[in-house]
Order: C-alpha cells, then sequence, then structure tokens
C-alpha cells in the first residue's frame, strides 16, 4: 500500500511521538499549576510556542495554541468582524475557501453582512482586478487561503494584502494557511497578514492541535471564555502532549523544509513523466505556480 494523502493527514513522526509519549507519562502536570511540575511544563510549552512562531517569521508571544486549522480560522474571523463591525459590513474572500472559512461567512451573511465571495480562474487564483473593485470603504475583513488543498495553486496573498493596506490600515487580513505551512516557505512578516492560521496534523504532528498567528498590536475577542490560557485569547486547559508534539513538527519542519521542497520537486517530476508514459487520456489541474506537494 501507497500512501499519497498526505493533504488530508500525515504520519505523525517518530520523534513527534516520542515527545508526546513523554508528556503523557512524565510531564503529565497541569501547566497553569504552581508547583516545580507544573512550571516544568509550562516551560516546555514556552518552547513549543518559539518553534512554532519560528516556522512561520513570528515572534512567540504572536502565537495561540488552538484545536486545529479550524478553530484558528474561527478565532480570527469572528474576532475581525467583532472587531470592526462599527467599520462597515463588507467581507471579501474567493468562492474557494475551506469550509471552517466559507461556511462562517455563510452564516455572518445571513446576519447581514455583505459577503463578497471572488471567482478564481481555472486555476484557484484571485483575479486582481476584480478584487480591486469589490474592496471599498465598507470593507472590514478579507480572508484568503494561501494554498489550495486541491490543486496546490498559491495565491498572491502579499499583493492582495499589499492593496488593502494601502486603501485602509484598519481592515484586517487574515490567512488560512493550513496547506502552506510546510509546503512553502512562510514569513507572516513578509506576507503582511494580522492573523494566519496552521495546523499540526499537515506538518507530521498530532491531530486535534493547531495555532493561530495574531499580529503583536492586534487585540481580538475570544471564542472561549474560561480560565484565561492563551493570554484568554483560547481558554481551557492546555493539550500538554499535543502542544508539545506540535511544537516538535514544527522544529522539524522548520529545520527540514528545504530537504523536503527538493525532495517534494522530485517524487512530483517522477509521478508526471510515469503519467506521461503510461496514460494516455488525463488532465493535471494543478497550475505551474503551485506548491510540489499537491497535484490534482
Amino acid at each position: 500500500m501507497i500512501y499519497l494523502d498526505n493533504c488530508a493527514t500525515t504520519k505523525p513522526d517518530k520523534e513527534v511521538v516520542e515527545v508526546m509519549m513523554k508528556a503523557l507519562t512524565d510531564d503529565f502536570a497541569n501547566p497553569s499549576s504552581l508547583h516545580s511540575f507544573g512550571l516544568k511544563v509550562e516551560k516546555e510549552i514556552d518552547i513549543a510556542r518559539k518553534s512554532a512562531a519560528d516556522l512561520i517569521g513570528a515572534n512567540a508571544d504572536e502565537i495561540y495554541f488552538t484545536s486545529g486549522g479550524t478553530e484558528s480560522n474561527n478565532i480570527a474571523v469572528h474576532g475581525a468582524i467583532l472587531k470592526n463591525k462599527r467599520m462597515g459590513k463588507k467581507i471579501i474572500t474567493s468562492k474557494i475557501e475551506h469550509a471552517s472559512i466559507y461556511d462562517q461567512f455563510k452564516h455572518y451573511r445571513d446576519l447581514g453582512y455583505d459577503v463578497c465571495y471572488l471567482d478564481v480562474d481555472e486555476f484557484g487564483r484571485v483575479d486582481i482586478d476584480k478584487f480591486k473593485r469589490e474592496l471599498n470603504d465598507d470593507t472590514i475583513l478579507v480572508s484568503l487561503i494561501y494554498v489550495h488543498n486541491e490543486l496546490g495553486t498559491i495565491n498572491n496573498v502579499k499583493e492582495i494584502f499589499g492593496i488593502v493596506k494601502s486603501k485602509n490600515k484598519n481592515i484586517l487580513c487574515h490567512v488560512d494557511g493550513v496547506q502552506a505551512v510546510g509546503k512553502i516557505p512562510v514569513n507572516v512578516r513578509d506576507l503582511g497578514c494580522d492573523t494566519l492560521s496552521f495546523s499540526s496534523h499537515k506538518i507530521y504532528g498530532p491531530k486535534g492541535m493547531g495555532a493561530l498567528y495574531k499580529k503583536r498590536d492586534l487585540n481580538i475577542e475570544s471564542l472561549v471564555i474560561g480560565g484565561g490560557q492563551e493570554k484568554g485569547l483560547r481558554s481551557g486547559t492546555e493539550n500538554v502532549p499535543g502542544i508539545l508534539g506540535f511544537g516538535k513538527a514544527c522544529e522539524l519542519t522548520n529545520r527540514d523544509l528545504e530537504k523536503r521542497l527538493v525532495h517534494a520537486k522530485e517524487i512530483k517530476k517522477y509521478l508526471l513523466e510515469r503519467l506521461d508514459k503510461n496514460l494516455d487520456d488525463y488532465k493535471i489541474n494543478t497550475p505551474e505556480n503551485s506548491t510540489n506537494f499537491i497535484i490534482s
């Protein structure tokens, strides 16, 4: 059997599993506890947070651990809309977003918000000119997928967000980076986004873990109110094995990214050559400007 569904989920790395097992058996204390056991675990979480931040060019205090990309997207979108609701009612996104974005905006459309679902070309790219025509003084949020999970298309979010911020720096820009992190180099400073979501199980980490990058000077409301964990943005006792496993996955991804990118390119080339040699009637939908990890 050959597994070819890594966009859906990846097999956890052996080092990730080892870290998680240690967390389950040895580092099991509650990191909110004031005793030495809890303080030790809290320090381990700090290391994981820095590893996640380093992977995307952020500061450690800008990383918030969540249950996955879906929750990260929900926190970012919900928080942005609440923050800017007095500015206007327009939200801009695309027609090929992940359900955790697309369905959220259907909900807000039902609440009276003007949601623009931008058309894309045959490769899933947003038309910049159409975007410019939709951007107006009523716009409060722009949310776009960075790498499309089925086509592998890389959207030029940097250019789009540059247009947004030149129009009004208070318009918030969110990136669904779940399929981008680990598949292409990602740097939040370079992108110019306010928030970005990414997920553990897409980069050989455990399921049920993710993170949200939130720009340091941006204040948004939480979806979960409780014990004040994650600086109040995501309350609830921390999933220590998941966080430490995710942190290790981020560390390994950051360390080996260039090697992984080269390997993916070689595998993609080999696959395309074999398809061309053995099949006559087929079509590749993935464009040239895409990640080498996805072929459709």
